[in-house]
């Protein structure tokens, strides 16, 4: 089997001029030359009219409406002239110097335009020489748009450019170097305006005008003649002795005057002679600018020449406009050569153009007549074209189709043999290699498609109906419309021979009614699933036009109305099309459309929550037009609306489905099911107050704001369109655990499923899904009540005070006091957010009800009343009566002679309030506060916030009353006491026994007379605290000084034991139990008696049984005090005593300091040192009594104290605990 060669298959890329449509761009060349030249040619013409300049035009405008009107009238001669360019300050005589050597009249004279004079520039043309002089302003302007003028002006300029500076000779020398050098920098930055052709072959000339003013330059002059050339500075030296040597070398004139001029005539001459050597020093600063002499990296302009003029005629030295004429000659050859070479160059152009076009439409041509002659050979061996085949027919068709693109000009006509030739076998190879492999196609459709345009003459109804209708066949079978209609042109006669059809042809054309009976079988069901939808979409039948259909049913009728084609294709013709479809069209169409776009899946519902779910379910769906169709076939009725109503339900229930799956999988706490997963709401109750306020802000999802637009529309729903008998209120279980669950359900199924139908037919929801959504709503709606109520009792009792001081309460306390304020509004955050609008109608809005129940009496309390909060105004009142004691909070805190008057004196107003209210003697504007808040019905937990600038108002009294009792104990009450305690027996270790008469001055309580200790404890610390049953106590949540109570309750104890109520010495009951005496005898004598003595108290020892006895002793008088041990002989009566003996006011204790405890291991401590310790314990541990202490004495029985005998006695009680008193500062 042959194949298609690679050559044939490939694809050649045609030539880039192949694309372009020349005989089009040639019209739109000549369209826009013309309006081209039409745009210049109107332009000119106004520019020609116009004459009248606007008022105070810029420099740049006044430049281009002067040059370019003289350059538009310049002969083409002379555009090639030389430019000269006369520089100079105002009046230096540049115009004279023009008159003087440029003949611009003689121009004139001939009708030619040979001046423009303006303000800020004169034009000039001569005989040779354009000459432009720039006015001062000119040459001084340094603007940017005079820069770019100027450019545009000296474009024009010819094949040579001279400058001529011209400097006033008067003054030359007068003007200072500086000024000379900003001219020369000034000229400098127009030549560098110049052209660069320009500017290489530059050539600067000095003219010194004004010289006659000069004595002597006129015989000077006449002397050098008028012929003379310029000075050429360029042999001027830069020493200062130059000048001088270069003006030496005009002394042969000066012989040549010597002989020809008068005496008065030659002293002249000598004259200026001996001034031309400064002149020409005055212009080195000019010379040395113009060179860059100081700039190294300046572009050198050197002067050329120096030439010498006067306002006298004939007097001139050197010709400062003289150009050389040859370049004249050379400018205007150049142009012409120009001219000529662009003229050869474009025709060679236009002709090579022309025979390169011709060559590839003659390849063109060439290519086209190769591959449909291979082609056919190939097909002659292939009766059976396979793809490589097709593909080179379509690479023929392609360069038969290159050969029409490269048509372009004349070439139409061209080759007109050749292409005929081409057109036949074209013809011939799309048959075969298009049409007839395509009848191997076993659609009905196709077959025909193929088959008419086989059969089709170019003149006869088949061939009529295909031309008409070309775009159909060029879209059935694959080719382009002109390949159709070549191929009708050239079917002249019509193909004589049968063509082969497929043995099975399939019934296609009646796809459409199979499958309007499929959707209506779908639409049946009331819903559909995601795998209907995807089958729906997927046999959905291409849909024709209108016109197809009947074109297709026109070309079958056509086809077997001939008798030898109906036989031939007799398979082909028989078998029914859909011809119903061209009536119900539109129809179709509708439904196409609705099947394209079908899609139920709910889509990316992860964030949604039931607030989203709810608002796309009551979205209202418009009517759609296209909907509003019917179509009926063999019996089948289908309705648009009917489908649009099964795909809306199906879509809802989509939604549904997966919103509670996404509930179910993620479990949202407190009730955040209504909300998306993403929903950030703003919190609410975000305040910042001065002094205080909420430490936390009330959650987003848990505010008024929150619940309307995202809780109450879902509640509101649930009670009005779902059904209350489906609520089933046990936890949601999984999705598919959901049948289940309901069969076990305790409520009526039948009412379940009455109620439910009833509202879902409302929603167009399926009764599952509304019992499953209802179920979702109420248990979401239970956690979010709960949640809710959390949230604002947490919010409400985060509120704190911050810690103020007497200065700055008053400030916290405006906002409790004013009508608005922060304080305000954290209370109406809280009212606010729990005022929520509940219809008791309505069972879905009742667990958010129930759980706002304990909010009502704080809702009463800050009902608003057209922006004021009069339940507040009670408060606000009482608050306002302690105001002004916070403004005067740093002054004397009270006066009078009450009790405490001294210490309210010392008190701020703050901390003399407080104690006042303490003492009963003010208003306790906390109790105040509580009792009006229970009035309002508020319990303990709503107190806090309004308590809490009172609480802070006692807090701070109570500060200052504890500075001050700080203060007043620390430095005047302990003070007076402290002396004592540092004596014996309250310090054991001190030498000095304290003095009596000074104990009871200062500690005696008692009496008329109290001690000072007692006078000024009433006077600054008593008014602060309490006395029940003789009991010192701090008023609540007073502090009192670090150790101050002990001693107080120390010294009140001691001194209601030594002293009696009138304040009488009280003695000490000492129970004191004496032992048995010692055996031993001593020197023939036995121990017969003891007895201890203190003043004119004593207890006896004798050999009998113990027995306690009572020993008053009087603390104040004790004298001296003795142990004493008494021995007898047995025979006789010769009693002895021993004793030791103690003198002093506390002779007893320093007595019983010379025992020692019996049961104590420590000898190193005294015994009241060990008592008074163990009593005056601060810590660790509590102080204790010494009782039942055993002490004995070793009474010494010999001076030496060599002998000695014991005596010991219990101490029943503590005799210490009268002078027991603890400091523990």
């Amino acid at each position: 089997m042959l194949s298609a060669p690679a050559w044939l298959l490939a694809e050649e890329a045609s030539p880039w001029w192949a694309e372009i449509p020349w005989t089009t761009v040639l019209i739109v060349l000549v369209v826009v030359l013309v309006l081209a030249l039409l745009v210049w040619g109107v332009i000119a013409w106004r520019r020609k009219r116009a004459t009248i300049v606007d008022a105070g035009p810029s420099v740049g405008s006044q430049l281009r409406e002067l040059w370019q009107p003289f350059y538009q009238r310049l002969p083409t001669r002379a555009q090639h002239y030389p430019t000269v360019v006369v520089l100079g300050e105002a009046g230096v005589g540049k115009t004279h110097a023009i008159s003087t050597h440029v003949d611009w009249r003689g121009q004139t004279n001939q009708f030619q335009q040979s001046v423009d004079h303006g303000a800020a520039m004169q034009l000039y043309l001569g005989p040779d020489v354009v000459i432009h002089e720039l006015s001062a302003a000119i040459l001084r302007d340094v603007s940017r748009a005079g820069k770019r003028a100027l450019e545009a002006l000296w474009r024009n300029m010819g094949p040579s450019a001279t400058v001529v500076l011209t400097l006033d000779a008067r003054t030359l020398l007068a003007t200072p170097p500086a000024a000379l050098r900003e001219l020369a920098q000034l000229v400098r930055g127009k030549i560098s305006l110049f052209p660069e052709r320009c500017r290489e072959s530059l050539e600067v000339r000095l003219y010194l005008s004004h010289l006659d003013q000069l004595e002597g330059y006129e015989d000077f002059a006449s002397v050098l003649g008028s012929d003379h050339g310029p000075l050429d500075l360029g042999a001027l030296g830069d020493g200062t002795t130059d000048a001088a040597k270069f003006v030496a070398g005009f002394d042969a004139h000066l012989a040549y005057a010597l002989t020809s001029r008068t005496g008065d005539e030659f002293d002249r001459t000598l004259g200026f002679y001996g001034v031309l050597p400064s002149l020409i020093d005055g212009l080195r600063p000019v010379l040395d600018t113009l060179a860059g002499k100081h700039e190294p990296f300046a572009v050198s302009y050197p002067a050329s020449g120096l030439y010498l003029g006067s306002l006298l005629p004939h007097s001139c030295v050197g010709r400062p406009f003289e150009v050389a004429r040859a370049l004249i000659a050379q400018s205007i050859g150049r142009a012409r050569r120009r001219g000529l070479a662009g003229s050869i160059a474009m025709t060679t152009g236009i002709l090579a153009i022309v025979f390169a076009l011709m060559a590839w439409h003659s390849r063109s041509i060439r290519a086209a007549e190769d591959h449909i002659v291979a082609f056919i050979e190939i097909l002659d061996g292939c009766p059976t074209p396979n793809t490589d085949e097709t593909r080179a027919a379509e690479r023929v068709t392609a360069l038969v189709e290159a050969i029409d693109d490269s048509e372009i000009l004349w070439f139409e006509y061209a080759f007109q043999d050749r292409k005929l030739e081409v057109d036949q076998h074209f013809e011939e190879a799309i048959r075969i290699a298009y049409l007839e492999p395509q009848l191997a196609d076993p659609s009905r459709v196709k077959l025909i498609y193929v088959t008419s345009l086989i059969y089709a003459v170019k003149d006869d109804d088949l061939g009529e109906l295909i031309s008409e209708n070309v775009g159909m066949w060029a879209d059935e079978l694959g080719l382009n419309e002109w390949v159709i209609e070549y191929y009708l042109d050239r079917s002249h006669e019509r193909f004589g021979e049968a063509v082969t059809l497929p043995d099975t042809i399939e019934n296609t054309g009646a796809e459409w009614s199979r499958y309007i009976k499929q959707v209506d079988r779908v639409v049946r069901q009331g819903t559909m699933s995601r795998d209907d939808a995807a089958v729906l979409r997927r046999d959905l039948p291409e849909l024709l036009g209108p016109r197809q259909y009947t074109v297709l049913v026109q070309a079958r009728e056509l086809l077997a109305a001939d008798p030898d084609l109906s036989d031939r294709l007799q398979p082909l013709l028989t078998g029914e099309l859909d011809s119903w479809t061209a009536t119900q069209h539109q129809a179709l169409a509708a439904l196409l459309e609705k099947i394209q776009g079908l899609d139920i899946s709910p889509g990316d519902t992860s964030s949604w929550g039931l607030d989203r779910l709810v608002i796309e379910l009551e979205r209202t769906v418009p009517d759609d037009p296209h909907d509003d169709y019917v179509l009926e076939v063999d019996g089948v009725t289908l309705s648009g609306k009917q489908l649009a109503a099964v795909i809306l339900r199906s879509q809802r229930h989509e939604r549904i489905d997966a919103v509670r799956s996404r509930i179910w999988d993620q479990r949202p706490e407190g009730g955040r099911e209504f909300f998306a997963a993403n929903a950030r709401p703003p919190a609410a109750g975000v305040i910042n107050g001065y002094g205080g306020g909420p430490t936390e802000s009330i959650s987003g999802f848990y505010t008024r704001a929150a619940f309307e637009r995202h809780v109450a529309p879902v509640l509101r729903f649930a009670g009005e369109r779902l059904s209350s008998a489906s609520r089933v209120v046990e936890p949601a279980p999984e999705p598919e655990l959901e049948p289940a669950l309901e069969e076990a359900a305790t409520v009526d199924a039948a009412g379940i499923a009455d109620a439910a139908s009833t509202q879902a037919e409302k929603l167009d929801i399926t009764r599952d899904d509304a019992q499953g959504l209802e179920r979702a709503i109420w248990q979401a709606s239970e956690a979010y009540a709960a949640a809710y109520r959390a949230e604002l009792l947490d919010y409400y009792q985060s509120f704190e005070l911050d810690s103020a001081s007497e200065m700055t309460l008053p400030f916290v306390f405006r906002a409790f006091v004013k009508p608005s304020s922060w304080f305000t509004e954290f209370l109406l955050a809280v009212s606010r957010n729990a005022s929520l609008e509940l219809p008791e109608d309505n069972e879905f809005f009742m667990p958010m009800a129930r759980a706002l129940e304990d909010f009502a009496a704080f809702k009463a309390l800050m009902l608003e009343d057209g922006g004021a909060l009069p339940g507040l105004e009670p408060y606000q009142a009482l608050l306002a009566e302690l105001q002004p004691v916070l403004t005067t909070a740093a002054g004397p805190g009270g006066q009078g002679s009450g009790q405490g008057a001294e210490l309210s004196m010392r008190l701020s107003a703050l901390g003399a309030l407080t104690l006042s209210a303490m003492q009963g003697t003010a208003t306790d504007y906390d109790a105040q506060v509580e009792l009006w808040l229970l009035d309002m019905n508020l319990d303990r937990r709503w107190h806090a916030p309004f308590r809490a600038p009172v609480e802070q108002t006692r807090a701070l009294g109570i500060q200052n009353i504890e500075w001050e009792l700080q203060i007043a104990w620390t430095q005047e009450v302990r003070p007076i006491v402290r002396p004592l305690l540092h004596s014996y027996p309250f310090n054991p270790r001190s030498g000095v026994d304290v003095d009596v008469d000074e104990l009871e001055q200062i500690t005696l309580s008692q009496g008329k007379q109290r001690g000072a200790f007692w006078l000024a404890f009433d006077r600054l610390i008593a008014p602060a605290m309490t006395v029940d049953d003789g009991q010192f106590d701090m008023y609540d949540d007073v502090k009192a000084p670090h150790g101050m109570l002990v001693l107080v309750r120390d010294l009140a104890r001691m001194s209601s034991t030594l002293w009696d109520q009138d304040g009488a010495r009280v003695p000490l009951k000492v129970v004191i139990t004496a032992h048995a005496l010692p055996k031993e005898p001593y020197q023939g004598r036995v121990a017969a008696m003891s007895y201890l003595r203190s003043g004119g108290a004593a207890v006896y020892g004798f050999n009998q049984r113990p027995e306690p006895q009572t020993m008053a002793l009087q603390w104040w008088n004790q004298g001296g005090s003795v142990i004493s041990l008494e021995m007898k002989s047995a025979v006789g009566d010769d009693a002895r005593s021993f004793a030791i003996e103690e003198d002093g006011g506390f002779s007893f204790y320093r007595l019983l300091d010379a025992g020692r405890d019996i049961k104590s291991s420590d000898q190193r401590a005294t015994i009241t040192e060990t008592a008074i310790n163990a009593a005056t314990r601060c810590f660790p541990g509590e102080p204790s009594a010494t009782v039942g202490l055993d002490v004995r004495w070793e009474v010494p029985l010999s001076g030496a104290g060599v002998a000695s005998r014991t005596v010991r006695m219990t101490l029943v009680n503590d005799p210490w605990r009268a002078f027991a008193v603890r400091d523990c500062s």
